[in-house]
């Protein structure tokens, strides 16, 4: 009886605030910027000023034990923005046919198609656009 209340009051602690919430659209600002390592003011970096950065990431979520899957920045966004791991997409470098062990990874726009993170942002009702190093789709 006492797990039985403990399962509900749980449950209506996720679904109550959630429901409050779906009238409001929510803002998502995905910020990865590879070259600048730790180097902002919001992880205690004093030799650089980043105001503009750090207000942001006091008014928002700051990832504070984020890790990199790979030392390059086109394979390492892909990623985190596919939710796959390098090795299952064959992008560590620069895209390319003979690289990829996935046929229809053949570059980055292809492999959002699937269903990862922009699609599922897309299908809460949201809109999105990505933005990878110079290449926007």
């Amino acid at each position: 009886m006492a797990l039985r209340f403990l399962v509900i009051a749980l449950l209506s602690a996720f679904v109550i605030p959630h429901s409050s919430f779906a009238a409001q659209p929510l803002n998502v600002l995905f910020i990865a910027v590879d070259d600048l390592r730790q180097e902002i003011g919001c992880y205690g970096a004093e030799h650089i000023k980043t105001p503009h950065l750090d207000q942001l990431a006091a008014s928002g979520m700051l990832f504070e034990r984020a890790y990199c899957q790979v030392a390059v920045c086109n394979p390492s966004r892909n990623s985190v923005l596919s939710g796959t791991r390098p090795d299952t997409t064959g992008i560590f470098d620069k895209v390319n046919k003979e690289q990829s062990v996935c046929p229809e990874w053949h570059g980055i726009k292809a492999g959002f198609r699937r269903k990862r993170l922009i699609s599922a942002v897309r299908q809460a009702g949201m809109r999105s656009s990505e933005t990878l190093g110079a290449a926007r789709f």
